[in-house]
């Protein structure tokens, strides 16, 4: 079946931003994605996962020079947050923020 229906798709997605030297060992740690090799700039997806591995969200990592952009396309974006936050220690010199919302 062919249509000529054009059509347009687009959301709000809660986006947080990780700046600091110890962003991908972090990241590479706390999700499924593996950043070690990953390009500035590149977009490596992920799942953050809860303590016995069930899937909580998944995230778009944009890496930064410094730090990352994670966008959270399915889950919740203030359960990442403060699970993020709980698992940060200052010897990860990282900090978290939510920058807010990002259309796509």
């Amino acid at each position: 079946m062919k249509t000529n229906r054009k059509y347009f798709w687009s959301e709000v997605f809660p986006l947080l931003e990780i700046q600091g030297e110890g962003t991908r060992l972090f990241l590479n740690g706390l999700t499924t994605a593996d950043l070690k090799d990953a390009h500035v700039g590149s977009i490596v997806k992920g799942c953050w996962l809860n303590v016995s591995a069930r899937v909580r969200a998944l995230l778009e990592i944009r890496l930064q020079e410094n730090g990352a952009e994670v966008l959270v396309l399915v889950g919740n974006g203030e359960e990442v947050v403060n699970g993020f936050q709980e698992a940060i220690f200052p010897a990860d010199q990282i900090k978290l923020e939510e920058i807010g919302k990002m259309r796509r």
